[in-house]
């Protein structure tokens, strides 16, 4: 479902949710055009995973939300080579939309990683909408200047025709 607004809108946790997965889960639902849709944190016996859907009405997930999520995953250590973390993709058998999965490894590495992974995206997303924010002040600064240029300075215009009338 795509979303009218990033900044009101609020991810609720299901009640069913490992508490693991909380903050990875509500930071993700944050990001432009992606909806977590199921996720588990492996219990110590199977990879930590998330799985999430890109918005299909626009483009936003594919060009914003994840972008900021793969850059994320890589950058939330200091040393991005060492990540163990990957985003894999798939479909059904009948070939419906694609679904991702936010995959960590085994273990409860995978749930401190998730946490401080969390923290980072929020950070990156905090400074993606400031961005944002400031070209759009740009944007509305440059169009105020255009209509300036292209609007009279001094009442409608009169032609010589008309004063001589007066």
């Amino acid at each position: 479902m795509p979303r009218e607004n990033i900044a009101t809108d609020r991810w609720i946790p299901p009640e069913d949710i490992d508490k693991e997965c909380v903050a990875i889960c509500q930071a993700m639902n944050f990001l432009p055009g992606l909806s977590t849709i199921e996720s588990c944190c492996g219990h110590g016996k199977t990879p930590y995973w998330i799985f999430f859907r890109l918005d299909e009405e626009s483009s936003e997930g594919l060009m914003f939300g994840l972008p900021m999520l793969l850059y994320s995953m890589r950058h939330f250590k200091e040393d991005c080579h060492t990540s163990r973390w990957q985003v894999l993709v798939d479909t059904d058998c009948l070939g419906d939309a694609a679904t991702f999965r936010l995959q960590g490894p085994v273990g409860t590495q995978s749930v401190k990683e998730s946490k401080e992974m969390a923290k980072f995206l929020k950070t990156v997303l905090k400074d993606h909408l400031k961005v944002l924010a400031e070209i759009e002040k740009e944007i509305e600064t440059e169009e105020l200047e255009k209509f300036a240029q292209q609007a009279p300075l001094a009442g409608p215009a009169v032609s010589p025709a008309a004063t001589s009338q007066i």
